[in-house]
């Protein structure tokens, strides 16, 4: 047993805690079997108090807070079960459960407070969010681990392997692509009565809607917002708009387009494009790379040390000023972080795309500075304000339809 993580517990030297997305709980005959795929430990036990622990940490709390709701265990006991399941990578401190830095979050995990939902909607939020991060960061994760042994063995596979653990093996990824195929699926087919739902609250017909997209804390009055839940409307930008052509009048996406691929930014730019009414504006603010990567060529450390701490950017994550820009730009993405930034842009870059999705009047604009009256709201963005010696680390376009 860890004699000195347990002092440290016991002194109250540690933050919160919770338990890791990496982690995997299922029953073997009658033992519970805990498994951390990062560090590739178990825990095995029939001791159902375990399961109480974890439960208990299924939101970020100190051990204190934990002893304080879990007192009829026992400091000892309660303070060597967590040594151990810290020890198992099970239990991590909160800034690392996923290794990413505020930024990159899914907007449901930073700002739950700003939109007005009752605890029981939010905890069952983030209980589907902690299916999302748990199965689906396993499951790419392990993907990759497939198709990298598989490209590695080569004609192996066919020439060595015995014919029947061939079969198997080919057997098996079917079934499993079968088995995700038709969760796809079933997940698809129930968007359009879950947005149907949603819509029949909203007053849809009065026109020149206004739209705040991916408005994760940045909820603005009078405008819908569009994001994973809480939201006005609770969706995946990836599912396309549910609103009829030329119902928006404007459209506000700060720091939303870095976390798409860039076709799939493509994409959701045609839907904005489509939904816009002539004269229609859209207002994209993303993380000016350009200015990000002049800091680099100049050895501007006080403009990486600022964004540093301004984006809570962990030293693990991003160590040098390059591992600094490439995470910016979504080039350091690891297999199964889902979110994260996918693609970097200047305006050049920008334009591009924007000219792909229809747009042909792309303007270059500035903090607080829009043509429109209705877009001067980059103060209710929680990011787009950053700046370095009063240079702003985003870069703010506007493009009319």
């Amino acid at each position: 047993m860890d004699a000195k993580l347990i002092e440290r517990l016991k002194t109250e030297a540690m933050g919160p805690l919770v338990v890791s997305p990496a982690t995997i709980f299922r029953w073997h005959r009658g033992e519970m079997i805990i498994t951390c795929v990062d560090t590739g430990k178990a825990i095995s036990t029939n001791d159902f108090r375990l399961q109480q622990v974890l439960n208990a940490f299924a939101s970020p709390r100190t051990p204190q807070e934990a002893l304080r709701e879990l007192n009829s265990m026992g400091q000892a006991f309660l303070f060597s079960t967590i040594a151990g399941l810290i020890n198992a990578g099970v239990l991590v401190e909160r800034g690392e459960a996923f290794d990413t830095d505020a930024a990159e979050m899914p907007a449901s995990e930073t700002r739950s407070q700003d939109v007005q939902a009752t605890p029981e909607t939010r905890a069952l939020a983030e209980a589907a969010n902690r299916i999302a991060q748990d199965y689906t960061k396993n499951i790419s994760e392990l993907a990759r681990a497939v198709n990298e042994d598989l490209w590695g063995f080569g004609a192996y596979v066919h020439q060595e392997m015995h014919s029947s653990l061939q079969s198997q093996l080919v057997a098996r990824l079917g079934k499993i692509k079968g088995e995700l195929s038709e969760i796809a699926q079933e997940l698809r087919k129930q968007r359009e009565p879950y947005l149907k739902t949603q819509l029949s609250r909203l007053d849809l017909l009065q026109g020149g809607l206004k739209l705040n997209l991916g408005s994760g804390r940045s909820h603005i009055d009078g405008w819908i917002n569009v994001d994973v839940p809480p939201a006005d409307v609770e969706m995946h930008l990836s599912w396309g708009l549910p609103f009829s052509d030329e119902a928006v009048s404007y459209c506000y996406l700060s720091h939303v387009l870095e976390h798409f691929y860039r076709q799939e930014a493509v994409e959701l730019l045609r839907e904005i494009y489509r939904v816009l009414q002539g004269g229609g504006v859209a207002r994209i603010v993303v993380p000016d790379i350009e200015k990000c990567m002049q800091a680099y060529a100049k050895h501007d450390q006080g403009y990486f040390e600022t964004r540093r701490k301004l984006w809570s950017v962990s030293s693990k994550s991003a160590a040098t000023p390059l591992e600094m820009v490439l995470k910016n730009a979504g080039a350091a993405v690891k297999p199964g972080r889902l979110w994260g930034h996918k693609h970097g842009y200047d305006f050049e870059t920008l334009s591009q795309v924007l000219r792909e999705a229809g747009f042909t009047h792309i303007e270059r604009s500035d903090y607080m500075t829009s043509t429109y009256d209705d877009l001067r709201l980059d103060d209710v963005s929680r990011v787009a304000g950053n700046e370095h010696a009063e240079m702003k680390f985003s870069m703010f376009v506007e493009a009319r339809k």
